[in-house]
């Protein structure tokens, strides 16, 4: 009877999870998901989860190396579902959301919450507006995978207390499930060994307590330690670096110093407090100001609120299980990003494993008997009605980048983010103008885009995502009715900023080869040509890189040259899709038609639907003129 309503409390919490977030399903791909997704060509082929699971580069489209291997399976997993549609990886992510809802219920149980208690607080997680970027976001996939392998990790540790011999093997799945998805995953065994010993000394003397706890949380311990190790041998580096002492540039996450970083961390955690209460002003680019001073009444009053909130939940160890579990949950799931400065100091869904932290603390405090009045069931259920519709609204604005932009300028509209994304829309509007073939629209919306850009970096000056845009939204225009000497003056400044980034050599090369097109001067093809090479010097090889030596060299007249430069590509074992189809533009231009066949038809090999390989398919079929 008992498994029987659990059963069935677990069923109401999935679904009503799924209900909330069921509009997720009509998005797509949009700011991170981009690089790290859409555009991603590790995902494109399941041969590739042996790379995938070694590979930091893998990570990204651009020049981001990160080592999250279960979450570029999933994606991978994904991509083959539906040859890369958005729909599969938006299903997974609101399934995913409804399991991370229904374990925490279960968590709840065993730590003695009441059925009641523990599915209503479930169900404010599962509908809870604050969880919308984690499950709107594809690439926020991350945060939902890291709070259910923590949460599954610590029911198995429970379970394991109970006698379950088997029980070890679900803290390891749970554990591995974390750390292979995000790095705040390596202080999941601080999370299993924080909550057995807390239990494990309300009945027995601190020493026992203490060596009982670390014998069930070795599996944890080990799994943590071997992916530490991974992450030094892959990465060069086991965790981060230490915030500065020394003030920086606050508006870069590695210029920000530790003091600047507590006021920044106090504030974004006081709002996110509020706004699991009230959730109102949700966007991905939350107003967070750049503080530098402890005294500070919003920073003051924020940290004596987290701070105190935080003890009092840890007091509660003996008491009330639940409610410590949640503070070491939230905690557990919060203190990286709270520690660690990053470019953006705020992101909604680096709150999702917090937000299951705080359903755990309601769901200690709850009472069983408080909540069997009808009257009482009445408003949990209107409340959980409203979020859900809330949580379904929000989503909606996921669906374009244009309505998901515009909302985070409503919030605040001196978001830089908001701008940038806007921009984002008009260089999409522009490349379907160009697929029309109306040039006329195609330069009006990369003038809006730019014209955003500029506004970016007004409002954020430091922002190098936003200058690399405004590069290549200039850059878009072309030589001749774009500003390719503005374009180049950008570009160099961002060599000299980050002089070992090879993506800004890259739109260096670019910009070079475009001012030498309006110029006519040759020096510029040379050192467009130089600068992309030396990107081989810095950073492992890419196709890319030779590609772009080659548009210099043709935009001189060596069409002979660039192709040079492409067989290197090939010589070298970078033979992708785009460098072939490059070579056979050239080839065809040169006359030699089946030389530039075999490289198309290799190109449809791998790439059997891409529009520019049938393109010139049919163009290297026709007779010539």
């Amino acid at each position: 009877m008992r498994r029987r309503a659990f059963r069935r409390a677990n069923l109401l919490v999935f679904l009503a999870a799924v209900a909330a977030y069921a509009t997720a399903c009509l998005g797509g791909f949009l700011y991170d998901d981009v690089h790290s997704v859409r555009d991603n060509e590790a995902l494109r082929s399941l041969a590739n989860l042996p790379r995938l699971l070694v590979d930091p580069t893998a990570f990204s489209a651009l020049d981001a190396a990160m080592w999250r291997p279960l979450l570029m399976v999933t994606f991978a997993v994904n991509h083959a579902m539906g040859d890369g549609a958005a729909l599969p990886f938006k299903i997974t992510d609101v399934l995913l959301h409804g399991f991370v809802a229904i374990t925490l219920a279960s968590v709840a149980r065993a730590l003695g919450g009441s059925l009641r208690a523990s599915t209503t607080a479930a169900l404010l997680f599962a509908v809870h507006p604050l969880a919308s970027e984690a499950v709107n976001f594809v690439s926020a996939r991350s945060d939902q995978l890291l709070a259910l392998g923590a949460l599954l990790a610590l029911r198995a540790q429970l379970a394991w207390r109970e006698g379950s011999r088997g029980a070890w093997l679900g803290v390891v799945a749970g554990t591995v499930i974390a750390c292979g998805s995000k790095e705040t995953g390596a202080l999941v065994p601080a999370l299993v060994l924080g909550v057995d010993g807390a239990l494990t000394l309300r009945g027995a003397c601190a020493r026992a307590a203490l060596r009982d706890a670390f014998r069930r949380a070795w599996p944890s311990l080990a799994v943590a330690v071997v992916y530490l190790i991974a992450r030094r041998v892959l990465l060069g580096t086991a965790t981060v670096d230490l915030p500065r002492l020394d003030p920086g540039d606050v508006a870069v996450g590695g210029g920000r110093d530790v003091v600047t970083q507590v006021c920044v961390a106090a504030m974004v955690a006081t709002r996110f407090l509020a706004q699991s209460l009230l959730p109102i002003q949700i966007t991905p680019d939350p107003p967070i100001p750049h503080l530098r001073d402890l005294a500070d009444p919003r920073v003051a009053v924020g940290l004596a609120l987290v701070l105190g909130f935080s003890v009092a939940g840890l007091l509660q160890w003996k008491r009330r299980p639940l409610v410590f579990t949640g503070t070491v949950l939230a905690w557990v799931v919060a203190l990286p990003w709270l520690l660690v400065p990053l470019n953006a100091p705020a992101g909604e869904h680096r709150f999702y494993g917090g937000l299951a932290g705080l359903a755990l603390i309601a769901a200690g405090w709850l009472r069983s008997s408080w909540l069997r009045p009808r009257v009482v069931r009445a408003a949990v259920l209107l409340v959980v009605v409203g979020l859900g519709v809330e949580s379904a609204t929000l989503s909606l604005d996921f669906r374009s980048e244009q309505a998901l932009w515009t909302r985070a300028r409503s919030v605040d509209p001196a978001s830089s983010a908001a701008a940038c994304g806007l921009a984002q829309v008009e260089q999409d509007l522009a490349s379907e103008a160009q697929q029309r073939g109306d040039l006329d629209a195609v330069r009006a919306h990369l003038r809006a885009a730019i014209d955003l850009g500029v506004l970016g970096i007004a409002r954020q000056p430091t922002a190098m995502s936003v200058r690399r845009q405004l590069v290549r939204i200039r850059l878009a225009l072309g030589p001749d009715h774009g500003e390719p000497l503005l374009a180049l003056a950008e570009a160099r400044a961002l060599v000299e900023r980050r002089p070992r980034n090879p993506g800004h050599r890259i739109l260096l090369s670019q910009a070079l080869t475009q001012a030498g097109q309006r110029a006519g001067e040759t020096r510029f093809f040379d050192e467009a040509e130089r600068m992309a090479l030396s990107c081989l010097t810095i950073a492992p090889p890419k196709g890319l890189v030779w590609r772009v030596a080659a548009e210099a060299r043709a935009a001189r007249g060596d069409l002979p040259g660039a192709v040079a430069q492409l067989d290197a590509a090939v010589g070298a074992g970078y033979a992708t899709p785009p460098v072939r189809l490059d070579r056979a533009e050239l080839l065809l231009k040169l006359g030699r038609a089946e030389a530039a066949r075999a490289d198309i038809r290799a190109a449809l090999v791998e790439s059997p639907f891409d529009p520019r390989a049938r393109a010139l398919a049919t163009q290297s079929a026709a007779p010539p003129r």
